[in-house]
């Protein structure tokens, strides 16, 4: 391991590269991610690295630092706080006016004249600052230098083993050694699953930024809440006025699709895949992504209050919808990488779509009696989306690196991912079947009946739904461990309590009798929502988790555009027996869901043994 750690935005690694060289000269041990080699896990070695290092130097840039003092990278304010914790940081400046007020306490070095040379006053005040938490070291003879300068990005261990002949007991020879160990070591591929052939190679200009763990406090919890609340608000305040909207353009049912409808979920993924490409393959920022995403859509869906004709009114939902889509990945991505009590954190977030329903219920109710237009009810939604918006800035800021947190038990997987997302696409689908057909076989089954007490159907299921998600939560991080396989087990046993309880709705006596089976089905479909993101972020690895929480969201579009219309043209809804028909293959489809994910837990199992 390293004396010093750099912590760097990727565009300064020209810059990065010679500043390695002039502390290395100075006789410390360096490391910075060039180090890795191709399938290493990025955040289990960068923890180990920050975790050795007797000093973590952190570079100020352009690229790094905001013109708010803010740091723009999320891993590298990570790696300065993990340096700051540990009482070892030492900022670096190389441009002008480029400091992070989170540390701006901390003595800095002036780098933005530095051009190379040994004797800047910059420079000589760095190496003064590495060395008081390193300790001094004696400067290398110049052809020792040369010899680990000409060898230290390479990824042929034979020019290490060469490098170890000539200079073994250099300050650079077990950094020599360590590299000879991991070339020579099995590469991974993206979910560290399996070997890759030896002419495979991947270099870190092609990777992901590197992304540290977090840890997510009670605070950014509650902004992720907010942020959740806020799109939840925006993605369905347009269902609730949608008669008025229909009346008011003679929208057909086509029409209405694009705005509300399944074909709406071809928005919807466009911007689930942009929002994954966006975080694991740009590497911008999860925070980033999803306050911007938010913002965007709210202020689209206060525009749509202006809409004069259904072409402004789609043009405007439409880019809304992808906004919404890349929201999610990105807030799953920045739960998921907290690595810790995943059940308990995705059953809060999961617990406030409920509550969101339970508001906009809520609202319509009022604006009816007060007879609101359908713009004045989307615009007070939009503001109270702004104001959570507002909230989660402030909230969401906050999460420090992980250290010894850490839950060892959580081993990437890939095939869990992909048989999670796989069961997403029937359980989803299940749900949707079910939303679109229950009222329609109340209704035709119980009148008059069930218009007395239709009032309470969607408020007792939006409440058992915040107890579904936050149970399933609690269950899983407190009762089964915390791991993948607790994940899917438990999204197993909801997926079987929604089928179930679909089918007591078929055959219930009363109207009664369907209601109580209709709440036990949200709180099923609740707690399966829960699982599964638990399940997916528990077993991708750090910097593929917003693809991960991208995955059962695009199966889950693909089942509403897909499997549903099949269900419906097979199955012929119509009166009572037709409606009764659909309810059971939306009952068959969460059965399919569950048995899929106790495969995918026999796997799990089967693979640890």
């Amino acid at each position: 391991m390293a004396d010093v750690f750099i912590s760097y935005k990727r565009e300064d690694r020209t810059r990065i590269a010679r500043l390695a060289q002039a502390i290395e000269r100075h006789g410390f041990t360096v490391w910075w991610d060039l180090d890795l080699v191709g399938g290493e896990r990025w955040s289990k070695r960068i923890k180990a690295e920050l975790d050795a290092a007797k000093c973590v130097v952190v570079v100020w840039s352009n690229q790094s630092i905001a013109s708010d003092d803010t740091y723009v990278s999320e891993w590298v304010e990570n790696e300065a706080d993990v340096g700051a914790n540990k009482g070892i940081l030492v900022p670096a400046m190389v441009d002008a006016g480029r400091i992070a007020w989170t540390h701006s306490k901390i003595q800095l070095s002036d780098l933005t004249t530095w051009s190379g040379e040994d004797d800047h006053p910059g420079l000589i005040s760095l190496m003064a600052g590495i060395s008081a938490h390193a300790g001094e070291r004696e400067r290398p003879n110049t052809p020792e230098i040369d010899a680990w300068n000409a060898v230290e990005n390479s990824s042929d261990p034979a020019q290490y083993r060469a490098f170890l002949r000539d200079h073994g007991q250099s300050r650079f020879a077990e950094i020599a050694r360590t590299r000879i160990a991991e070339l020579n070591a099995p590469k991974s591929d993206a979910f560290g699953t399996k070997d890759l052939p030896e002419t495979e190679t991947d270099t870190v200009d092609e990777s992901p930024a590197p992304v540290a763990p977090i840890h997510l406090g009670a605070g950014a919890i509650f902004g992720a809440m907010l942020v959740a609340f806020g799109a939840f608000l925006l993605q369905f305040s347009p269902n609730v006025v949608l008669a008025s909207i229909k009346m008011e353009f003679g929208l057909s049912d086509l029409q209405i699709g694009v705005l509300i409808g399944s074909e709406s979920a071809i928005w919807a993924t466009a911007g689930t895949v942009i929002g994954a490409f966006l975080v694991d393959r740009l590497g911008v920022s999860t925070r980033t992504t999803f306050l911007v995403a938010l913002l965007l859509a709210a202020a689209l869906t206060a525009v749509m209050t202006l809409s004069t004709s259904f072409v402004i009114l789609s043009g405007l939902r439409i880019p809304a919808l992808i906004s919404l889509g890349a929201l999610f990945p990105a807030l799953y991505a920045h739960i998921g990488r907290s690595q810790t009590s995943l059940g308990l954190k995705f059953g809060s977030v999961g617990a406030v779509s409920s509550i969101a329903g339970l508001v906009l219920f809520a609202g319509y109710r009022a604006a009816t009696g007060f007879d609101l237009s359908w713009r004045e009810i989307l615009l007070y939604c939009t503001i109270l989306a702004g104001v959570t918006w507002i909230g989660a800035f402030v909230f969401a800021r906050s999460g420090t690196p992980q250290s010894s947190e850490i839950s060892s038990h959580v081993q990437p997987s890939s095939h869990a991912v992909r048989m999670t997302g796989i069961a997403a696409f029937f359980a989803l689908s299940a749900s949707s079947v079910l939303l679109s057909t229950r009222n329609a076989f109340l209704s035709s089954t119980f009148e008059p009946e069930f218009r007395d007490m239709s009032s309470v159907l969607f408020p007792t299921g939006a409440g058992l739904g915040v107890l579904g998600a936050v149970l399933a939560g609690i269950l899983a991080d407190r009762v089964f461990g915390a791991s993948t396989r607790a994940y899917q087990t438990l999204g197993a046993v909801a997926a079987l309590m929604a089928g179930l309880s679909t089918i007591g709705l078929t055959v219930s006596p009363s109207v009664f009798v369907a209601i109580v089976f209709v709440a036990i089905g949200a709180f099923g479909v609740s707690a399966f929502i829960t699982s599964i993101y638990a399940a997916t972020q528990s077993a991708a690895p750090q910097n593929h988790r917003a693809t991960s929480a991208a995955f059962p969201l695009i199966m889950g579009s693909l089942g509403q555009l897909v499997l549903v219309p099949v269900v419906f043209s097979v199955l012929n809804p119509g009166p009572e027996s037709g409606y009764r028909d659909i309810l059971t293959g939306s009952a068959g489809l969460w059965v399919i869901a569950a048995a899929i994910l106790f495969f995918g837990r026999a796997r799990q199992l089967q693979a640890s043994a």
